[in-house]
């Protein structure tokens, strides 16, 4: 297993997470069980709807919140196969209740989040049998806001915890995000995507890793796949990042550097975009193809890209 291969893994485990935890989301309370019930009914009515089925042990119904506990949901993965997760607590605070499907605003936390399918894989498995990480934990919080009449949206929390391997976590705002279009779009639409593209303006994008033991188990597990000890597997990969350092890209050598930093001593490493106006993604769509350096050292100037590792 190489160093992309690696950082594909780390990705691929991430994005199964944003796919669970965004696909659960679908005034004044008085803490009764019938207001309870009555947003819990909201919260997973497109679940519901779809042929899901939701059971809880307990709700309560704080000041314009929810909380459940001892949640399970099965559902159907995409092969039409029942999948089911568990959930110790839900913590929803601020809610657009009025807009359950599409809430232009929320407050949430998942913790103690299960996937039995997921641990029960052939690789996990092989994966806990290398590292002894056998139980896949997922904590996850989200806080954002959508303001229709710009169509921007502002993440200002969205975490994903892994225990014992690492957090992601993403804050951003962006203009010229059509929610509408995204509702259904688990197979994604490349029309409807490349439609979004042509509207979508950065404000301010930043994506972070804090590592949690994540990183020298996947080194571990990777040395195991390719049969080669630890350090074998760890210079291999410097000496990659060593080739991409001589990239003629600032931004290729500032990644690369990064890296290293991370993969020698494990912390937290982030991407951050800080445009100094709203940036447009179809300027990046039109480098495609066209590795001139110096349009790039511009873009990334443009775009006010780093990345960083600390």
């Amino acid at each position: 297993m190489n160093a992309k291969l690696i950082g594909g893994g780390l990705v691929a485990v991430v994005a199964v997470a944003a796919g669970v935890y965004f696909g659960v989301l679908r005034g004044g309370g008085t803490g009764d069980a019938a207001a309870a019930k009555e947003r819990a009914d909201k919260v997973f009515a497109a679940m519901k709807e779809r042929g899901a089925t939701v059971t809880y042990k307990s709700a309560e119904a704080p000041s314009g919140g929810l909380v459940l506990k001892d949640v399970t949901i099965v559902d159907k993965d995409t092969s039409g196969k029942p999948q089911s997760a568990t959930i110790g607590e839900i913590r929803i605070g601020r809610f657009d209740w009025d807009n359950p499907k599409q809430p232009a605003f929320a407050d949430l936390e998942y913790r103690k989040v299960r996937i039995p399918s997921l641990a029960e894989t052939a690789g996990f498995k092989e994966f806990a049998s290398v590292t002894g990480h056998s139980d896949l934990v997922i904590n996850a919080k989200a806080s954002y806001a959508y303001d229709k009449a710009t169509k921007t949206i502002e993440l200002k929390t969205g975490e994903a915890e892994f225990e014992g391997l690492g957090t992601i976590s993403i804050t951003a705002k962006i203009e010229g995000v059509e929610i509408a279009q995204l509702e259904g779009m688990a197979q994604p639409d490349p029309a409807k995507l490349m439609g979004m593209m042509g509207t979508i303006r950065v404000h301010s994008l930043r994506i972070a890793f804090k590592d949690a033991g994540g990183a020298s188990k996947m080194i571990k597990f990777g040395a195991h796949k390719e049969k080669k000890s630890e350090a074998e597997l760890k210079a291999q990969m410097l000496a990659q990042l060593a080739q991409a350092k001589a990239a003629p890209f600032k931004i290729a050598k500032e990644a690369a550097a990064a890296a290293e930093s991370f993969i020698n001593k494990p912390g937290t490493i982030a991407i951050e975009a800080k445009p100094s106006a709203p940036f447009a993604v179809m300027q990046i769509m039109g480098l495609m193809g066209k590795p001139d350096p110096a349009a790039i050292d511009k873009l990334t100037a443009d775009l006010g890209l780093t990345v960083k590792a600390n």
